[in-house]
């Protein structure tokens, strides 16, 4: 049984087109939309139910008590989030909320039979989902990992490193400051790559030729900077390794497992987000069926530590001149890029881009090349002082959005890339004394003050 929702869609300088569209009891049906596939599709979610995410988000601005807060938390019945809470008479807390089906493990992953099927669970109450208050150590932190507990919340969560990461960099001090939060936001310190770095010594220290890449190796502090050699020669042996041994174990579907696309097709592929320590992991006791043994796992290393440093010779020249910047770039794309000629102009090209998708910094593209295109990072940051305002900062890239041609259109990217901060005032007499000028909105003569809807 499905019934019908019209959308009718205005559409500039033509007459409305008007989709029809048949809603079962699991979601809307979204098969019209595939090219040649004629079964019945639904595809539910959140963001279709209609729920009222207004009311508990000004709940929650509203807050003047953490027990208010929870509540606000309580009521937020959409998408899932993860909240972080703190009140100024010293409580803090983790909370995971929005809207959970009870289900079990792994149920979910993939399509059921509508007709023999139950229907959508129920969802957990948010008393069910995972929270943390006042823990012991005083250090609650979230970055996409699953946060534990009895019950199925999916399964395509972020490996636990840059969440293992924050909270340790958060113990390394009683308190901190504006400038120390602003530290650990762009820390780019890999641990995985550093149990990766030591696979490699132990495979080639002592072959031939291989003195000043061991050298080079031991010198390493960690941290996956854009122009660091070191970092760039594991950056781009983990990537060759990791093709490897995906198209071993997966029968030649390893680059698209890591992110390779399909007919031109990106694919955002979860095993690419979630594999680095495992396949890490493999490679450090030598696993099947990665591996036939650690003889084999050595050869597979020597040959990938081989590979990347040919590719980093044709992409940078000497080997202190090696650098992850040459074979990983950031792009700042204007929203219309893909139109000829305007498109280009109003984008500011590619920079070179350190970290990966385990680091504080996040740099997360496809995985399948040692050449990539950062898709995911942190786009926004900021550090607010609560107890001077005045004093927060943040940092946003700019030059994909604005007036182009004009002098703040792009001046943050290179700030952005280099890890510096601006001012984020509050205040009105600090905001009046930056202001650099003043866009005034005005009604024409005439103009109706009639709010209509639709």
């Amino acid at each position: 049984e499905a019934s019908t929702l019209t959308e009718r869609i205005n559409v500039l300088g033509r007459e409305p087109v008007e989709e029809h569209i048949a809603v079962t009891r699991h979601g809307p049906v979204v098969s019209p939309a595939l090219r040649g596939e004629s079964r019945a599709i639904a595809l539910n979610s959140s963001v279709v139910t209609g729920e009222d995410i207004a009311t508990p988000f000004i709940a929650l601005s509203r807050a003047a008590s953490f027990g208010q807060a929870e509540r606000a938390v309580d009521g937020w019945a959409s998408t899932t989030f993860n909240f972080i809470l703190a009140s100024t008479d010293g409580h803090i807390g983790y909370r995971f909320a929005g809207q959970v089906p009870a289900r079990d493990a792994g149920v979910g992953l993939f399509p059921q039979r509508g007709a023999t099927s139950d229907g959508p669970p129920p969802f957990l109450a948010p008393h069910d989902l995972p929270r943390l208050i006042d823990p012991p150590d005083g250090v609650v932190a979230s970055a996409n990992n699953a946060p534990g507990g009895p019950h199925e919340l999916g399964e395509e969560w972020c490996e636990p490193a840059r969440w293992e990461r924050i909270t340790s960099r958060l113990r390394e001090r009683e308190r901190h400051t504006v400038a120390s939060f602003c530290e650990i936001q762009l820390d780019r310190y890999s641990a995985n790559l550093v149990r990766l770095r030591a696979v490699m010594l132990d495979a080639i220290e002592g072959t031939p030729g291989s003195e000043s890449i061991v050298d080079l190796l031991r010198g390493w502090d960690g941290r996956l900077d854009s122009g660091d050699p070191a970092a760039a020669l594991v950056h781009a042996t983990y990537r060759t390794l990791g093709v490897e041994v995906a198209e071993r174990v997966s029968g030649g579907l390893g680059r698209v497992s890591m992110g390779a696309s399909i007919d031109g097709i990106p694919v955002n592929s979860a095993f690419a987000y979630r594999s680095q320590g495992m396949l890490v992991r493999a490679a450090e006791e030598a696993l099947a069926p990665w591996y036939e043994g650690p003889e084999d796992r050595d050869r597979r290393v020597r040959g990938a530590v081989g590979r990347a440093a040919g590719i980093l010779q044709q992409s940078s020249g000497a080997m202190e001149d090696w650098s992850i910047g040459d074979l990983q770039t950031i792009p700042f794309a204007h929203a219309l890029h893909d139109v000829p000629g305007a498109g280009a102009q109003w984008s500011r090209g590619t920079r070179p881009f350190g970290g990966d998708l385990n680091t504080i910094v996040q740099a997360q593209g496809s995985a399948w090349r040692t050449h990539n295109s950062v898709r995911i990072a942190p786009g926004y940051r900021q550090v607010l002082d609560l107890s001077d305002w005045d004093a927060s900062v943040f940092m946003h890239p700019t030059g994909a959005s604005g007036i182009p041609g004009h002098p703040r259109y792009d001046d943050c990217i290179d700030e952005y890339v280099a890890g510096a901060y601006r001012p984020l005032l509050f205040n009105e007499l600090a905001i009046r004394a930056a202001t650099e000028a003043t866009l005034i909105l005005e009604r024409a003569s005439g103009e109706s003050t009639d709010v209509h809807p639709g």
